[in-house]
């Protein structure tokens, strides 16, 4: 459980610091919005598969 819960944290900590460096600066370049996106799809498809898995759960 505590393994599932890291993975998680850990996905959760990628997407806010990709979203912060996105989104910090005066400008949008493409590699930090790919990088964002990529980190947001993975965190997302997470909650996803998770429901698929056991609808009473959130972790990955």
């Amino acid at each position: 459980k505590y393994n599932e819960d890291n993975k998680l944290i850990a996905q959760i900590d990628e997407y806010l610091d990709d979203t912060f460096m996105l989104f910090s600066s005066y400008g949008i370049n493409t590699q930090d919005l790919q990088k964002w996106r990529k980190s947001g799809n993975r965190l997302f498809r997470c909650f996803v598969n998770a429901t698929r898995a056991n609808p009473v759960s959130l972790s990955c």
